[in-house]
């Protein structure tokens, strides 16, 4: 690794300093290797040490602050990034990583079979075409892993899990904070009774509707200048709230000793995890080198932490055994609960009781787990699981709306589904009864857009027999199943259908697009439709998605059924392939075969596990997966027990590296 950025400071002595809190040393000479190449997971012990902040400088509040943050910036992007180029291992941003995952296209002519969550390969796929799995779409480090055996998919019977099997998970890069986890722990942090806007900090890439894939983290400057932005609006904020200002600080600022026990403190929520004694010193110390009062040194220490990379990624460097397998330190297993549960960091009380041994054993962490599932910070954050895994939160107004359309609807759309999975996630009722129920929750404008009854008590609604949305349930919401493309919309629904339920997907090479492209000239929708299902290279994808999307053919670009629409003649009837008995003559039926196929628990479970662990599952988190399901079906398919039992598995508290080599 070579020597880090040289940065003009006003006094010498504050170049040490600058140097000194960077590095977690009192080495005053910037080109000495003060960052020792200790390969674990990509970051080295002493960068994940250090505190990452540069040196104050003397002058004016405002031309302190500008240095400071100029400094921040310079030190700050050239260790991250230096780290990144030079030091082994994966930190899961840069070395090649795209800017933006793989997406789907939009399906209107020929499709690759493409199996996601390491799911075999369809078959029938076009002769000449590579079949990746998810370890070949995302850098994830790890083999397929299978489906369980009740998925019905893998080749003979897989072996028994054994006690090691059970404790090994696959290989899992470090995570940087994504914005929704980096707008929440501020939110905690600061007190704060929203979470703040960082609009500027920019979005993470989204492949298949997640946007959690370490793998697809990037770091750029943007980000930096954002972080730095947000850290200084959000020290300054809290210096002007004197109420806030005294349950975050807890001091009186001039106290002589109230900046060292705020940076031990506070740090300690930041950082996750107690600041050492000289990371303390070394931070009081530069805080309060040339600070005008207490009000200006207490910002800096807050701005050097908000910028941290101990604050910005998540480290996981267990308890440093040479194991494949290595065990989490208790304060980074309480990390990984607090992020998985609430989307944000721990509390006091959670790094208490993980540095009193309450989260050392099974009983533990699952009682931490239950009592966490009671906060209402647990639905809060995965309401975003949710929208992101069905994609409810990507709704667009149709491009030629109905006579009766209002752009309010798609508010209300949303709303629609985010309360009907409400219920069924968290009171208790089998989740699955989502994919056939006939109880919704709509405003009385969506409830005439639709055609149903005027809503009662809570918006509640029961969808009356007849109705083409009865037995339907989560199928027919306009929110899922309304045009959000140009792409075609059989194509479209189904394999959305069998991307978000069986962990299926198809996606569309390029090169096949354009050559088939030019084929379908001059036909009709229909003709297209025929084509690609009898076209010797095509027929085998679309045979297994057009057959669903041809049964919502009645539904139209906003999702409302139009009892006046002729079905054309595909040449295909309504099918269900992946169901033992195929057929069905309209969406209630599709509902109820898929409700009974056990793919679809099986999918759950590997959705909400990429949820929490921000990584695919591989093929050393069979285990884990297999027993996560066990327990969902045996809940009678109950949410909360699925995120426990994903959360409580022996594997929760241990991580294996990525392997030289399986980096991005």
């Amino acid at each position: 690794m070579g020597p880090l950025p040289r940065r003009r400071a006003p006094h010498p002595a504050h170049n040490r300093v600058g140097w000194a809190v960077m590095s977690g040393t009192s080495h005053p000479n910037p080109h000495s290797e003060v960052f020792p190449r200790t390969r674990f997971a990509g970051w080295p012990r002493r960068c994940v040490s250090g505190v990452g902040v540069a040196c104050p400088a003397h002058g004016p509040d405002w031309l302190r602050r500008g240095a400071v943050l100029g400094l921040v910036l310079g030190l700050v992007l050239g260790l991250v990034l230096g780290l990144v180029a030079g030091c082994e291992g994966s930190v899961g941003a840069g070395g090649g990583v795209p800017a933006t995952g793989p997406t789907s296209g939009t399906l209107g002519g020929t499709q690759r079979g493409r199996s996601d969550s390491n799911y075999p390969a369809e078959d029938g796929r076009p002769s000449g075409l590579d079949e990746p799995g998810s370890s070949a779409e995302l850098p994830s480090g790890g083999d397929p892993v299978q489906p369980s055996a009740g998925a019905g998919d893998t080749e003979g019977t897989p072996a028994a899990c054994s006690a090691d099997d059970v404790r090994d998970s696959g290989p899992a890069p470090m995570r940087r904070l994504t914005r929704l986890e980096y707008r929440r722990t501020l939110q905690y942090l600061m007190q704060l009774p929203e979470p703040p806007d960082v609009g500027e900090v920019p979005a993470e890439a989204a492949h298949q509707g997640f946007t959690v894939h370490a793998e697809l983290q990037t770091l750029s400057a943007q980000h930096l200048r954002a972080y730095l932005q947000v850290a200084s609006d959000q020290a300054d904020a809290l210096l002007e709230d004197r109420a806030r200002r005294e349950r975050v600080v807890g001091c009186e600022l001039e106290a002589a000793d109230c900046l060292p026990a705020f940076v031990a403190r506070f740090g300690r929520l930041v950082f996750r995890r107690p600041l050492s004694a000289d990371e303390r010193a070394q931070l009081v110390a530069a805080a309060r080198d040339g600070a005008a009062d207490g009000q200006d040194a207490l910002r800096f220490a807050l701005q050097a932490m908000l910028v941290s990379p101990s604050f910005l990624y998540r480290t996981e460097l267990g308890d440093g055994s040479s194991a494949s397998s290595v065990a989490l330190t208790a304060y980074e297993v309480a990390s990984r609960l607090a992020f998985a549960m609430l989307g944000r960091g721990p509390s006091a009380e959670l790094l208490d009781l993980a540095e009193a041994g309450g989260l050392d054993t099974p009983d533990g962490l699952l009682a931490a787990a239950a009592g966490m599932a009671e906060a209402s910070e647990f639905p809060e954050f995965y309401r975003s699981f949710f929208e992101q895994w069905l994609g409810f939160d990507r709704l667009v107004a149709p491009k030629e709306p109905p006579a009766d359309w209002d752009d309010a609807l798609l508010a209300d759309m949303t709303a629609e589904t985010a309360a009907v999975i409400g219920h069924y996630a968290w009171t208790g009722e089998r989740f699955l009864d989502l994919l056939g129920t006939d109880r919704t929750v709509v405003t009385p404008a969506l409830a005439a857009f639709y055609g149903l009854p005027m809503p009662g008590p809570q918006g509640v609604v029961m969808i009356p027999a007849g109705h083409p949305r009865a037995g339907t349930g989560l199928l027919t919401h306009a929110s899922l199943i309304s045009q959000k493309t140009d792409g075609d919309r059989i194509a479209l629904r189904g394999n959305w259908l069998r991307r978000t339920f069986l962990c299926r997907n198809l996606e569309i090479p390029e090169a096949v697009a354009a050559e088939f492209g030019e084929r379908l000239v001059g036909l009709t929708h229909t003709e297209i439709v025929r084509e690609r299902n009898s076209d010797a290279a095509c027929r085998g994808c679309h045979a297994a998605i057009d057959p669903i999307g041809v049964g919502f053919e009645g539904f139209d670009a906003t999702g409302r059924f139009d009892p006046a629409f002729m079905v054309p003649d595909y040449g295909i009837a309504p099918a269900l392939p992946d169901a033992p008995e195929p057929a069905f003559a309209s969406v209630d039926q599709l509902a109820a075969k898929l409700r009974a196929l056990p793919q679809v628990a099986s999918c759950v479970t590997r959705r909400v596990f990429l949820f929490a662990h921000g990584r695919e599952p591989a093929r050393e988190d069979r285990c884990t997966l297999e027993a996560a399901e066990r327990e969902f079906v045996a809940s009678g398919h109950d949410f909360r027990a699925l995120v426990q039992g994903l959360l409580t598995s022996p594997a929760f508290v241990a991580r294996r590296p990525p392997e030289k080599g399986m980096e991005p």
